[in-house]
């Protein structure tokens, strides 16, 4: 194709619609997705808040807490069919040669780094253990809540990777390079917290940064596994294990905690990531990400 003609086309591209896909830009689908993502959230907030109140005595809230994974999921699901008529599975869940070297270097990520800001503010007196939940508690009652939990936090990393450095990501770098579209899609994932109880500018800069941090794990194999495993594991151990609010969210946890060192470190109500302690972790786990990429020698699988 001569220069001339892949100028004519790049010109007509530069249209709603691409010429040469017959689809519609990349950056119209992000946009067009994101505010449908936002109608879906206060659509299911609107029934939450009506089934749990008419029906509080038959519907247990962690079970309707469910009901919003698998929403974003639904939805980003019907894009990737319909508009960009693709596989969800091309956004980065196909199976391949790597792909349990990167859950495990995903997973143990995402408890060394929740670990390490446990045992910092532990040694720095900002933390102090106020007792065990298997105390007074059956086995089977632990088993249950740590179970639902871990299908809790599995489907909400497994939607908020799909929708951020699945669907986001992936169409930004299309139109815009991948330090744009890093960028764009962090920048959108630490304000669609905005909303989170206890939230200050701090934390939503804290979880741009982690967006960062996943985005870099997804460039760095080319799929999903690592940011999912790294998301997932991050904030179970970060909740259930350790105790912390999760965003803001207070849940289920298996070492009672009392935070009592300064909010602008810990991150006080919101949790560590809502604190310096948190772009510390981030950090870490950037420059670990880099470590092992030079010395795992990732393949485009």
């Amino acid at each position: 194709m001569s220069s001339l003609k892949r100028c004519k086309e790049d010109i007509e591209d530069f249209g709603m619609f691409s010429k040469r896909s017959k689809l519609l830009r990349p950056t119209l689908r992000v946009i067009f997705f994101f505010f449908s993502l936002l109608l879906m959230f206060a659509i299911y907030s609107l029934l939450f808040l009506i089934l749990y109140t008419k029906f509080k005595e038959l519907l247990n809230w962690r079970v309707l807490s469910l009901i919003q994974p698998l929403f974003a999921l639904s939805l980003t699901y019907l894009f990737c069919r319909f508009i960009d008529k693709r596989s969800l599975l091309d956004l980065g869940l196909k199976f391949y040669k790597g792909f349990l070297r990167d859950v495990v270097v995903g997973t143990g990520l995402g408890i060394t780094l929740t670990t390490l800001i446990f045992l910092i503010l532990y040694a720095t007196g900002c933390l102090m253990i106020k007792g065990f939940i298997h105390q007074g508690n059956s086995p089977e009652k632990l088993f249950f809540s740590i179970s639902f939990t871990l299908l809790q936090f599995v489907l909400l990393g497994l939607a908020e990777e799909l929708i951020f450095r699945g669907y986001i990501l992936q169409n930004l770098i299309e139109d815009w390079g991948v330090a744009v579209a890093v960028a764009a899609s962090s920048i959108l994932f630490g304000l669609v917290h905005a909303g989170n109880p206890n939230v200050t500018i701090l934390s939503i800069i804290s979880i741009t940064l982690a967006g960062v941090l996943l985005a870099y794990g997804y460039l760095t194999t080319n799929f999903l596994w690592l940011p999912v495993a790294l998301h997932v594991s991050w904030n179970f151990f970060e909740g259930p294990v350790f105790g912390f609010p999760v965003s803001g969210v207070s849940g289920f946890k298996l070492i009672q905690t009392k935070i009592t060192g300064p909010n602008l470190f810990t991150g006080g109500a919101f949790g560590p990531e809502g604190g310096l302690i948190s772009i510390f972790a981030i950090f870490v786990g950037i420059v670990s990400l880099n470590f092992f990429k030079k010395i795992g020698g990732w393949r485009k699988d």
